[in-house]
C-alpha cells in the first residue's frame, strides 16, 4: 500500500490542487469547439447557481485543446515568479472568459457571453503544478 501512495502520481494520478485546476481551467475535448455557454452548464449540473465568471485556457483552433503541459511549465522554471506563489507565463496563451448573462437561472440554463483574450497568463502553483487561475482578470495583453 505505501508503495502505491508514493508511486500513485508516476502512473498518471494528478494531485488534487491540479485535478481540480484541470477541470475547472483547461479543455480537453478534441471533438468540439469551446462553447462557453455549454461547457459552464456541463461542470456546474450539479450546482445550485451559474458562476457569474469563469475562464479557461485554450489550445489552437480548430480543436481548442489545452496544451497542458506548457500550463503546468509556467510553474516548473518556464515562468517568472511574481510572488505569492504566483508565476506569469513567458509565451502567450488563448483564453476564453465566460460571463454570466443569466444572473437568476440556474443549471442548466445558465446563459454566458464569450471573450476571447490572447495574452501572457498568471498562475497560483503548489509543489511545482497550477492550482490557480483568475483569468476574469489576470490575461495580460501583450
Amino acid at each position: 500500500m505505501l508503495a502505491s501512495l508514493l508511486l500513485g502520481p508516476a502512473f498518471g494520478k494528478d494531485p488534487p490542487g491540479l485535478k481540480r485546476f484541470k477541470d475547472n481551467h483547461t479543455y480537453t475535448n478534441r471533438n468540439r469547439a469551446f462553447d462557453c455557454t455549454y461547457e459552464m452548464n456541463r461542470k456546474q449540473a450539479t450546482q445550485t447557481y451559474c458562476r457569474p465568471c469563469s475562464s479557461v485556457i485554450l489550445g489552437n483552433p480548430p480543436t481548442d485543446v489545452t496544451p497542458i503541459n506548457n500550463v503546468i511549465n509556467i510553474c516548473r522554471g518556464e515562468g517568472t515568479a511574481m510572488g505569492d506563489n504566483l508565476y506569469r507565463s513567458n509565451i502567450n496563451f488563448r483564453t476564453m472568459v465566460c460571463r454570466l448573462q443569466t444572473p437568476r437561472a440556474v443549471p442548466p440554463n445558465c446563459i454566458y457571453s464569450a471573450t476571447p483574450k490572447t495574452g501572457r497568463i498568471t498562475v497560483g502553483c503548489s509543489q511545482g503544478n497550477p492550482v490557480h487561475f483568475d483569468g476574469c482578470h489576470s490575461v495580460q495583453d501583450s
